[in-house]
């Protein structure tokens, strides 16, 4: 089963939240260490997929999240670390189009660890499902609930997510 953190209370202290990691202990939203800085913003659409070595950003990230997604899927290469990545910023029940995109640009999804990142639990429970599918491990998928409107960003170097 994916592992799932729902945001319990906005205004509680905010926790950290990574990849290879199982959710955190806490209440309040999970913040990206750093915030921003430095990393490539992609708008609802607009997917962002490479290598993380050659992406000439350290991480990607988005705004405007209300009634949409972020699918995001990053390889682990023991010895090398993270590798290939893909992430989109889906508008809402725009879900049919990413697995193309993500199987293009992922070599070994069993390698992969995915993040759902969204407003409300509706719909992802079947990303998730559809994340199995390809073969990644239901212990390997994070599924965050945020329970309002919010930006969300991944920095590469640690796996680390979290609202922006």
């Amino acid at each position: 089963m994916p592992g799932t953190y729902e945001v319990q209370n906005r205004a509680a202290a905010p926790a950290q939240g990574g990849l290879a990691l199982p959710p955190p202990p806490a209440a309040g939203p999970i913040r990206l260490h750093g915030g921003a800085a430095g990393l490539r913003r992609r708008d609802m659409q607009v997917q962002a997929a490479g290598n993380v070595a050659t992406y000439g950003y350290p991480g990607v990230w988005t705004t405007g999240i209300s009634d949409c997604v972020v699918l995001a899927a990053v390889e682990w290469q023991p010895g090398v670390g993270w590798t290939n990545f893909c992430w989109e910023h889906l508008g809402g029940g725009e879900h049919q189009t990413w697995e193309r995109t993500f199987r293009a640009q992922i070599g070994v999804p069993a390698n992969c660890f995915a993040l759902i990142a969204a407003r409300y639990k509706t719909g992802t429970w079947y990303l998730a499902d559809e994340f199995v599918k390809w073969g990644i491990s239901p212990e390997r998928i994070t599924v965050y609930i945020a329970r309002a409107d919010f930006s969300f960003g991944l920095r590469f170097a640690q796996g680390n997510f979290g609202e922006v």
